[in-house]
């Protein structure tokens, strides 16, 4: 159990970054939980490292499924409680404001809402005025942290293969937009997205349905007598043109990959025309309206998975081939560097926490072997500036790294 020391604040002091590939989004259904875990990505990972009044209080536990474990987790989560209301104390905060940081978390042992919907793992964050809990699909390490930051780098790999997509349900009928994670999946709101066909076309009547067939995966080849089977083409055609002028207004400049789900005709004639460049291949095929939430993401996740995976291995490609002038990899130097903003991207490997001391008015960093009162997880403090300032994080495999816990490419 790592315990850090009494500090008077939490965060790197530096200003919470909006860090959105697209435009803020509202949602019209509650987000479903795949496999019982709560979505943890980067904005949630940020708002831990933003800044906070402290003491800050970090917890994880190996939760379970199944099986008596589940009766076992409720107490050990009351044992370590005990043991951050025993820290604090030690550390001269009083009564009143442990009482302030810990309710809320405390709460939660008796919860049998909470409990019914185990994962693998569960973070617990707490300061003054905050507080956060996340169960997450993979175990943790049982740990208790108190000190000047929380603690993130426990939950850095779900950031990894885990951003955000977006899924568009598309047919005549209905048009829908969803965002995603791996654990994840909420209906947005369509904003200039017309929510059909009719919608699109302003209610024009169709004399007959249009007849097709798909000859590859970008031709669509249309039957029709006369002029009628071109109208209807023109039609389509029509709609699915206002359907991606409503999407690329809606998604702004964002960079996350979409997945289509649709009639198989849909997908190609869409992809040729759209003007969002990170559809991937394949789709869901078939009509989305007669699928579920959860349905849709479980035929998703294995098209856009690989997506979401190719930025960690792009990542450590560019940290071989950067001169060597653009690599940190010695933890002092990682701090300054991050410090000042200068970490473009953060490859770090899961280990033992790093102590230093950080001297705010000269920015001299000094790493020792043992916490205090006066020390921090300079990694810890790595991650908060580089993410703060607008730099990539990924978790990595202590084996890809050039023996060190962390490497960064530099912008300068």
């Amino acid at each position: 159990m790592a315990v850090a020391g009494k500090t008077m604040g939490c965060g790197s002091g530096r200003p919470k970054s909006l860090i959105l590939g697209f435009p803020e989004v509202q949602t019209v259904s509650k987000q479903i939980l795949i496999g019982g875990a709560d979505l943890v990505g980067i904005t949630e990972i940020t708002e831990l490292v933003a800044k906070h009044r402290g003491p800050c209080v970090s917890i994880f536990l190996h939760t379970h499924r199944s099986g008596p474990g589940t009766q076992q987790d409720p107490t050990l989560l009351g044992e370590l409680l005990d043991d951050a209301s025993t820290q604090l104390t030690l550390f001269g905060f009083g009564q009143d404001q442990i009482e302030e940081i810990l309710t809320p978390l405390f709460a939660l042992i008796d919860n049998g809402e909470f409990w019914k919907y185990p994962a693998d793992g569960l973070a617990l964050y707490a300061a003054p005025s905050f507080h956060r809990h996340f169960r997450v699909q993979i175990p943790l390490e049982e740990s208790l942290t108190v000190g000047q930051t929380f603690r993130v780098r426990p939950l850095l790999p779900l950031l990894t293969g885990d951003s955000r997509f977006f899924l568009l349900a598309l047919s005549q009928n209905q048009v829908k937009l969803y965002e995603a994670t791996k654990s994840t999946i909420a209906e947005l709101s369509l904003g200039p997205i017309p929510a059909s066909m009719a919608d699109a076309l302003m209610g024009e009547k169709f004399q007959r349905q249009l007849q097709f067939r798909s000859v590859s995966k970008t031709t669509v080849q249309y039957f029709g007598s006369g002029s009628a089977g071109e109208v209807e083409k023109q039609s389509v055609e029509r709609f699915l043109r206002l359907v991606d002028h409503g999407l690329v207004q809606r998604l702004g400049n964002s960079t996350h990959p979409l997945v289509l789900a649709a009639v198989e005709y849909y997908p190609p004639l869409f992809r040729e025309m759209s003007k969002y460049p990170h559809i991937v291949e394949g789709s869901i095929e078939g009509n989305p309206n007669h699928r579920s939430p959860v349905e849709l993401h479980t035929e998703a996740w294995p098209l856009v998975k690989p997506y979401l995976e190719a930025a960690r291995r792009q990542a450590l490609d560019r940290l071989r081939e950067a001169p060597t002038t653009r690599v940190a990899t010695i933890v002092t130097d990682l701090v300054a560097s991050a410090m000042e903003g200068g970490i473009d991207t953060l490859l770090i490997a899961p280990g033992p926490q790093v102590w230093g001391t950080v001297d705010p008015s000269s920015g001299v960093v000094e790493e020792v072997d043992e916490p205090s009162s006066d020390t921090e997880d300079l990694l810890e403090r790595v991650v908060a500036d580089t993410l703060l300032n607008d730099g990539k994080v990924y978790s990595v495999d202590a084996s890809e790294l050039p023996e060190t816990p962390a490497a960064a490419i530099l912008r300068f």
